[in-house]
């Protein structure tokens, strides 16, 4: 009895699985999912200058944009 528990263990898990996957492509084909920017926009405004470790948890990123340049400290 109890490898036929298994077994449905793993059929209902193979089964979720695929279930997932299918509302995933669903979603990417209904249009649902966010898109990135546009391939042929080459007008950034916004460019990643230089990131600097400053220890384990904290970096800083040179921001451009524009003519202006922006410096952020991230992490905890």
């Amino acid at each position: 009895m109890e490898s036929f528990d298994y077994v449905r263990f793993l059929l209902a898990l193979v089964f979720v699985l695929g279930l997932i996957g299918f509302c995933a492509w669903l979603g990417k084909r209904a249009g649902l999912t966010p898109r990135a920017a546009k391939r042929g926009n080459t007008d950034n405004r916004l460019v990643l200058l230089e990131v600097r470790p400053i220890d384990a948890k904290r970096k800083l990123i040179l921001i451009g944009r524009d003519d202006r340049q922006h410096l952020l400290m991230i992490g905890g």
